[in-house]
């Protein structure tokens, strides 16, 4: 055994409180890795379900523009509610329509579609103008 000045072991090596506080900064930055995953994956879950939403209704909205009458769908309207599956999540989408003329011959059509996520709702709104 080498020992200096003191009687000091001069060895090289790591202590076990040097390899414990390195095992417990090891668990926090772990920790705080897994958080942020987490967190990234719920957003991308909430973004994708948002993204579907704005897909329904641009297709109900391009529906309402290429109708014959719109004037028979006049006022607020609700309609259909669509279930899709994302991510392996089942999400209801309600959809309503809104139809109002703001002058003659021209109609003011909006599609908001609501749903329901982790306790709150969400909408997204598509308006657009179209003559009859």
């Amino acid at each position: 055994m080498r020992t200096g000045a003191g009687g000091v072991d001069r060895r090289r090596g790591f202590t076990l409180v040097e390899v414990m506080v390195s095992m417990v900064l090891l668990l926090f930055i772990s920790l705080a890795l897994v958080r942020t995953a987490l967190i990234n994956i719920e957003i991308n879950a909430r973004n994708a379900i948002r993204d579907e939403a704005t897909h329904i209704a641009t297709a109900q909205l391009d529906a309402l523009r290429n109708a014959d009458a719109i004037a028979n769908i006049a006022g607020e309207n609700a309609g259909p509610t669509v279930t899709r599956t994302i991510r392996n999540i089942d999400v209801d989408y309600r959809i309503t329509t809104i139809a109002d003329e703001i002058a003659e011959k021209y109609w003011e059509i909006s599609v908001r579609v609501d749903w329901d996520w982790k306790g709150e709702v969400y909408n997204t709104t598509m308006t657009t103008l179209r003559k009859e």
